[in-house]
């Protein structure tokens, strides 16, 4: 079930039993940042949400847009199908 009234992150941090200012330190940001993130305002860089996600060990969907999703089975496609999604992960990786 989808908490509507936290944040992503906030559920992510707190599923963790961390507090703010634990989070903040491992960020090396200040409390107040993470507690701006948490509310919704501010812009989290790439790098922090890739952080973010090794430290609560989430997907960056939670993180960003409070949502649980499962990944691509890769196993169920077809060859066909399996060599539209590496074509694609090849194009987008060669344009960073």
């Amino acid at each position: 079930m989808i908490n509507k009234n936290k944040s992503g992150l906030q559920i992510a941090r707190e599923k963790k039993q961390m507090e703010p200012l634990e989070l903040a330190a491992l960020l090396k940001v200040n409390e107040s940042v993470l507690k701006g993130w948490e509310a919704g305002g501010g812009i989290i860089h790439l790098d922090t949400v890739i952080e973010l996600m090794n430290i609560l060990d989430t997907s960056s969907e939670m993180i960003l847009f409070n949502e649980c999703r499962r990944g691509l089975n890769i196993e169920t496609l077809t060859d066909e199908q399996r060599d539209v999604i590496f074509d694609l992960y090849k194009l987008m990786k060669d344009n960073k």
